[in-house]
């Protein structure tokens, strides 16, 4: 009796090692591409955040570019006026 419990036990353990492989490289290849997933998405964001933080400073960038435009004009406007009223005098 002692063989037969033998040859049952090394049976299924020597099939259980053989999936235990195939599943542990399944598990190890589904972790593995969970983890670049993973890595992919917080790299996406990055990307979008930085695109986001771009167009801000495009804006910031717009903005100025207005502003010195229009202190120039009434610079501009303000020499007028004064040579218009030293001309006037």
């Amino acid at each position: 009796m002692a063989v037969n419990s033998e040859l049952k036990l090394k049976c299924p353990l020597e099939e259980d090692h053989c999936s235990c492989y195939e599943e542990g490289y399944k598990k190890s290849l589904m972790e593995t591409q969970r983890d670049y997933r993973g890595m992919l998405m917080l790299m996406r964001d990055q990307i979008a955040a930085l695109y986001v933080y771009h167009d801000a400073e495009l804006d910031v960038h717009s903005l100025y570019s207005k502003l010195e435009l229009l202190n120039h004009y009434t610079r501009e406007a303000e020499l007028k006026s004064k040579k218009e009223k030293l001309e006037s005098e």
